[in-house]
């Protein structure tokens, strides 16, 4: 086998994807704003990053309104067609990721309007489900996901399959409504398990059935001003605060100031999107080598002490410490700059 032509084609295959072009899962973009390739996808290369401002879908917002829904897919091969139309070269670049769905920045309790050739039904909608009055089965799934999601009966929208309206609609009547979500509290499409019950407390099982439920939550989030770069700095200008119905999917949002202070992006953040937990990281606070002042407490009596940091550590996170003078080394929980706190209290 000859070397060389071996070599020159690996060369050549490494540099026949000048970038790579991801899809985001989910991204949140103010309603009528356009849905460009930075917006929905995470670029790769300089050559991809040149890409950036093409528009894939000029109204997505407007898209969704005529499909009666508060949210648009943009699939890849949407993308890859788009792509092609303004007649980029893809065999320079990796397309991946399978779908990106967009949902929309716009008023509290607000959503697009259903089109005229929808024929679903309104009740299908997700919607703030009363509780009040005769309870039905609906709202003990409505109580009960509220409980679950940790937000108040208003804060939760929720829209049924219409084969569930029978069930849904039958009020409790003395008997017991058991709810139990059967998926992840990170879902926004949701099973969930109710049985109906002779009576509360019952062992006896009249009915159950698995329903499909969607859900939407209303949250205080930091939505982004602005495209951050990797690695920048978030500050208090590149954020505004928002009250959204937004999926419960994905990672929490950040929802204060004092949440992202000094924290930095962990990839490129498109403006308009709401900030979550997953895409930042805490700035570092206690740098190895730096004399750090610890906290110990113990039956409400607090003993401070000084000793010197083995490594980097982030807010929150565990740093290993050693005091002057000893071989010993011990854990701490970081603070702040400089501060750390151990609790030496025994848990409960």
């Amino acid at each position: 086998m000859r070397i060389a032509p071996v070599f020159a084609s690996l060369l050549i295959a490494a540099g026949a994807s000048a970038g790579s072009i991801r899809l985001r899962p989910s991204v949140v973009l103010p309603g009528g704003a356009p849905a460009r390739l930075a917006d929905i996808a995470e670029l790769e290369g300089a050559d991809a990053q040149t890409l950036g401002e093409h528009i894939i879908a000029p109204d997505p917002f407007g898209l969704a309104s005529r499909n009666g829904r508060p949210w648009v897919e943009i699939e890849l091969k949407d993308v890859r067609g788009s792509l092609e139309a303004a007649g980029v070269p893809l065999s320079r670049h990796a397309l991946s990721g399978s779908a990106c769905t967009i949902r929309f920045i716009v008023e509290a309790g607000s959503k697009p309007g259903p089109a005229a050739e929808d024929t679903r039904s309104r009740s299908d909608e997700p919607r703030v489900i009363a509780t009040a009055g005769v309870p039905t089965v609906r709202a003990r799934v409505a109580e009960a996901l509220a409980e679950w999601f940790g937000v108040s009966g208003q804060d939760l929208r929720l829209g049924f399959d219409e084969r569930d309206r029978e069930l849904l609609d039958r009020a409790e009547l003395g008997r017991g409504v058991l709810v139990r979500p059967a998926t992840l509290p990170g879902s926004s499409r949701l099973l969930v398990d109710v049985r109906i019950m002779a009576a509360p407390g019952s062992p006896n099982v009249l009915e159950g059935r698995t329903i499909r439920v969607e859900a939407q939550v209303q949250r205080t989030a930091l939505v982004l001003r602005q495209d951050v770069r990797r690695g920048a700095e978030i500050t208090p200008d590149m954020v505004g605060e928002s009250r959204l119905w937004m999926d419960p999917s994905g990672a929490p949002p950040a929802t204060s100031m004092a949440e992202i202070a000094g924290c930095k992006a962990r990839t490129r953040l498109a403006g308009g999107s709401v900030l979550r937990t997953d895409q930042i990281e805490s700035a570092v606070m206690i740098r190895r080598g730096e004399m750090v002042t610890v906290h110990c407490i113990r039956a409400g009596f607090e003993v401070q002490a000084r000793a010197r940091a083995k490594a980097d550590a982030r807010l929150g996170e565990a740093v290993e410490l050693r005091l002057e003078g000893s071989k010993e080394t011990f854990r701490a929980r970081v603070e702040g700059p400089g501060r750390a706190t151990m609790d030496l209290d025994p848990a409960p």
